[in-house]
């Protein structure tokens, strides 16, 4: 039977396990643990030290790489449109590409921001 004292022990037998991937130049990353009466589960991710993410693409590239996509222009960014269902102006930002029904993301002076469809932005 699995109990939980069984995964803090895990657990501290996992980050020996780390210590000896650092040794060849790996570094691990240990994620929770779930466990069941009988099953015991964890995210166990290993990388190799000093490797390189990718590198964060600024909104302004991204708006601009996307914008065509959508029907607007690089240009278009940050800049002031109105949309169907809010008083105000807002900002237009970016884009969710994933997202089939709201790709258009907005700002509010407030800094909240909205996803929206396309044909409900308006150019002032």
């Amino acid at each position: 039977m699995i109990l939980r004292h069984s995964c803090t022990k895990l657990r501290l037998a996992m980050k020996d396990v780390n210590e000896a991937l650092k040794q060849h130049g790996f570094v691990a990353n240990i994620g929770r643990i779930t466990y069941t009466s009988d099953e015991m589960r964890m995210k166990f991710r290993v990388t190799e030290v000093g490797a390189k993410a990718k590198p964060a693409v600024s909104e302004a590239t991204q708006f601009a790489m996307l914008a065509p996509v959508y029907g607007f222009a690089a240009s278009d960014y940050k800049r002031q449109v109105r949309v169907m269902g809010i008083a105000k102006p807002v900002t237009l930002i970016g884009f969710k590409p994933k997202s089939k029904k709201y790709p258009i993301v907005i700002q509010t002076v407030t800094g909240k921001k909205y996803k929206v469809q396309k044909h409900n932005v308006s150019f002032i």
